[in-house]
């Protein structure tokens, strides 16, 4: 089973290669409950610049693949999307901000 030390490294590598400005973790790894067949769910805020959220999805997805043979839930914001959300008490960004890891920043 993966542990957040893992994750924290890869997030190091996406951090330098992405130029993300946070990476939160959340979900069952962060909450401390994860099972065999458990994703990692990844919340990255950056800033996309010329670059498609489609695209970078598929290159950020592609560089935890390398280290992590299992399945990912990433999303991807940039800073003032994910600021504008996470205000919000019943989004998923507010929970992230509040109960997720940050692993990066």
């Amino acid at each position: 089973m993966i542990n957040i030390k893992q994750i924290k490294n890869i997030a190091d590598v996406i951090t330098q290669k992405f130029n993300t400005t946070k990476i939160f973790l959340f979900g069952s790894h962060a909450y401390g409950t994860p099972q065999n067949n458990s994703d990692i769910d990844i919340c990255i805020i950056t800033h996309l610049g010329n670059k498609r959220k489609i695209e970078l999805t598929r290159e950020i997805r592609k560089e935890f693949y390398t280290y992590f043979k299992i399945p990912i839930d990433l999303l991807i914001y940039d800073n003032k999307e994910f600021k504008e959300r996470s205000i919000n008490p019943t989004t998923l960004e507010y929970k992230i901000l509040k109960q997720g890891i940050l692993i990066n920043e």
